[in-house]
């Protein structure tokens, strides 16, 4: 069965980011996207290469790997101020086809504390909730969390996320959530 792109209706509300779908243009702006602290990884000669706070590492290599525009099924949406990538999310259907995958997130280091990652979040919940609608679909939302990651955990969790326990791989917890049908409210046909 062919699925349409994910990501490609919007839901407006007030947003500190413009948020844009990624596109070839945009490698630029993702190579040097920074949202680990420190940028890089340490090393010494007992545990080689190391960063304090792995995922964020994981995070950022994996954004500066990509190559948009993303496969048919995912999709790559950026948060840019003033010409600034300040957070980017990587999300769309899982392998099977069958239920939603959130890859990525992050902010840019010099964005924590302004609410982006919630703002981000929210950009991936709407969109997979307007294409779960369209496309009628029952599918869910699942995230893989570092068990460490305390940050990201309260984040999910207030968007109605819920630890579903270890996803087999040490460290990591499968989060999930249902991501109910939103219908269509009158105020906004105005």
């Amino acid at each position: 069965m062919k699925r349409s792109v994910v990501g490609a209706r919007r839901v407006g509300s007030a947003k500190q980011l413009d948020w844009q779908t990624a596109h070839g243009g945009h490698r630029f702006l993702l190579q040097q996207f920074v949202c680990a602290d420190p940028e890089r990884q340490n090393y010494d000669r007992y545990r080689r290469n190391h960063h304090p706070f792995p995922w964020e590492y994981e995070v950022q290599s994996h954004f500066r790997g990509l190559r948009p525009p993303p496969p048919s099924g995912e999709a790559v949406r950026l948060g840019v101020q003033d010409g600034r990538l300040m957070a980017a999310t990587h999300f769309g259907f899982d392998s099977d086809g069958t239920d939603f995958v959130i890859r990525a997130l992050g902010v840019h280091v010099d964005g924590r504390g302004r609410h982006l990652g919630r703002e981000a979040l929210d950009d991936v919940l709407e969109s997979l909730t307007s294409t779960k609608r369209d496309e009628g679909l029952g599918c869910e939302a699942f995230a893989r969390i570092w068990e460490r990651n305390e940050p990201s955990k309260a984040l999910f969790a207030e968007a109605g996320f819920e630890c579903l326990g270890s996803t087999g791989k040490p460290g990591l917890e499968l989060w999930g959530h249902a991501l109910p049908v939103r219908e269509p409210s009158l105020e906004s046909c105005s």
